[in-house]
């Protein structure tokens, strides 16, 4: 199969496209034939070397993706041969609160990522994808949509009613403005361009700030 990976040291002039030996799966694994994978800013920052820098090398970057369940190890039910899944950021993360331990298995580092034509992944480590979204749309949901969905309906408990500040036009800040529109909240968002807030509010954003232009932007927004 073929797979791109960091070889070497940092930087995009060492991301190159290999050969590896087709996976297998083993105990409670699936094998997952890659539809689609999204580039998060993170994936970019460890291309580059931002990240971290002492990540051991090679390493196939990206933290998102997509894909078809093309085979299952001994003892996997929760999903099937055919299954369209996502990818689960943390691999090791499956429930509680989140811990240095839970965090050591993240897609795109330390572990490799999803920029390979196949996979092997724990069966507890994909999400069957609704039939109503396409690979590419489900690409992009694990990282910036999860993290927006546990700031608002887990950690913040949005409800209706609530004000919320939206800061950036990034993907988890996105996410977050749709998010807490549909809890019934009311958004502000900022941003230091024009172009930009002009969407945030055709998103339906309450109200916006332009920080550059506003230095006390965080006792407008208070106001």
């Amino acid at each position: 199969m073929k797979a791109y990976e960091i070889q070497g040291s940092f930087g995009m002039e060492n991301l190159k496209c290999v050969e590896r030996t087709d996976p297998a799966p083993g105990h409670g694994q699936v094998l997952v034939r890659m539809k689609a994978v999204s580039l998060n800013y993170r994936d970019l920052m460890m291309v580059r070397g931002h990240y971290n820098p002492r990540q051991p090398l090679p390493l196939v970057p990206c933290s998102d993706g997509v894909g078809e369940v093309v085979a299952v190890g001994e003892g996997v039910q929760r999903v099937g041969v055919g299954d369209r899944v996502a990818t689960v950021f943390s691999q090791t993360w499956i429930s509680g609160r989140p811990t240095a331990e839970k965090l050591s298995g993240t897609l795109g580092g330390p572990i490799d990522g999803t920029l390979s034509e196949m996979m092997v992944l724990d069966a507890e480590g994909v999400i069957p994808l609704p039939k109503d979204l396409s690979d590419v749309e489900g690409a992009t949901l694990p990282c910036a949509a999860l993290t927006a969905w546990s700031a608002m309906a887990e950690l913040g408990d949005v409800s209706a009613g609530d004000t919320v500040l939206v800061q950036g036009t990034g993907g988890v800040s996105i996410f977050a403005l749709q998010f807490a529109l549909m809890l019934g909240a009311r958004v502000i968002a900022t941003s230091s361009n024009d172009a930009k807030l002009d969407r945030l509010r055709s998103m339906g954003a309450w109200a916006t700030v332009n920080y550059a232009d506003d230095p006390q932007w965080g006792k407008t927004v208070r106001r």
